[in-house]
């Protein structure tokens, strides 16, 4: 009787070690934090470094996506090019801003990867992006709740550091 007694304190005290860590461990997991993490903030423009060829009815045409960001802000656009680099001049080559986080926060979900999302939904929109820095590139994907994106998300690939773009460039950042 003794002995049964024993093993059942010892698998309470397990069980109740157990519950106890995973309670610690979710607790940490659930901390947000206001602003963008520096792997996003150590540059201001983004650029996928894969090419996509569709939406455009010109031949050999292209785009990448962009995002930009500041301290307190985070935006994706895409921009149009013909096959050569050089840029399309029309409106929807430009590409509008989306999936702008305006009040951002980010929460670490693990070593280099980070879920960022907005504080404050504007308008109903919710957004979020997760990034996972590999060197000195990141990987983004998006989710909305407008279309498509909110329930496959969107994973734009690769994405390089672009100190030199100017919105007004004439060619691809990374024509090679």
């Amino acid at each position: 009787m003794n002995k049964g007694l024993g093993y059942s304190i010892l698998l309470t005290a397990l069980l109740g070690s157990s519950l106890l860590s995973s309670q610690n461990q979710v607790a940490n997991a659930a901390t947000w934090h206001k602003g963008l993490p520096s792997i996003v903030t150590s540059s201001k423009t983004w650029v996928t470094d894969k090419k996509e060829h569709s939406g455009y009815t010109i031949k050999g045409a292209y785009r990448r996506y962009l995002i930009f960001t500041t301290k307190k802000s985070m935006i994706y656009s895409t921009m149009g090019f013909y096959k050569n680099g050089s840029s399309l001049k029309s409106a929807a080559a430009r590409g509008d801003a989306e999936g702008q986080i305006l009040t951002p926060q980010y929460q670490k979900l693990s070593k280099n990867t980070y879920l960022i999302k907005n504080r404050k939904t504007i308008l109903g929109e919710h957004v979020s992006y997760k990034v996972t820095k590999h060197g000195k590139k990141i990987n983004v994907t998006i989710k909305d709740n407008y279309g498509y994106h909110m329930k496959h998300g969107k994973n734009f690939g690769l994405m390089s550091p672009d100190k030199n773009f100017k919105e007004s460039a004439n060619e691809d950042p990374l024509k090679y």
